[in-house]
């Protein structure tokens, strides 16, 4: 109910909006590059190097936030750095159960994003280092190996 001395504003509608049926536009899908292909056998094992130094700063760190009684997730800040050109995978796909993607930024061609990743999304995401290795495929033939992202990820490491 209006104050006393304060009328309500009525407008006429047809002045100011008109009625129109819905049309489904669809989603966008962006078009993404295509990944160029790495030597499986290098860049598998050179990514499981740094996962296993990246396992280590892991154990250290939940140790210390078990210890500081931290009541956030347990995990680490993990900067994965892409190859020249083709980072935009990193805004697509997972890297684990678990893993939050924090922050992508663009610098000289490259792209990095910045992950949280927690002890269960880190052990996944080795998981996707063997598929990738193994060329592991469903049983209809189609791939399963995580080429696009693994392919993609130059260098990764602990974020100061």
């Amino acid at each position: 109910m209006a104050e006393p001395g304060k009328d309500h504003i009525f407008l006429n509608s047809e002045n100011f909006s008109e009625n129109k049926p819905y049309i489904y536009v669809g989603t966008s899908k962006r078009e993404t590059p295509d990944v160029p292909f790495q030597n499986r056998e290098s860049h598998a094992t050179e990514l499981w190097k740094r996962a296993r130094i990246i396992s280590r700063e892991m154990a250290a760190a939940i140790a210390l936030q078990e210890e500081s009684n931290s009541i956030l997730d347990k995990g680490l800040i993990v900067e994965f750095e892409s190859f020249d050109s083709i980072g935009e995978m990193f805004e697509e796909k997972s890297f684990g159960r678990g893993s939050e993607l924090l922050n992508i930024r663009y610098e000289n061609m490259k792209t990095y994003a910045t992950v949280f990743i927690t002890e269960g999304s880190l052990h996944d995401f080795e998981k996707k280092i063997n598929a990738y290795f193994n060329g592991q495929k469903r049983a209809d033939g189609k791939p399963i190996d995580n080429q696009p992202l693994i392919d993609t990820i130059a260098n990764f490491r602990k974020q100061p």
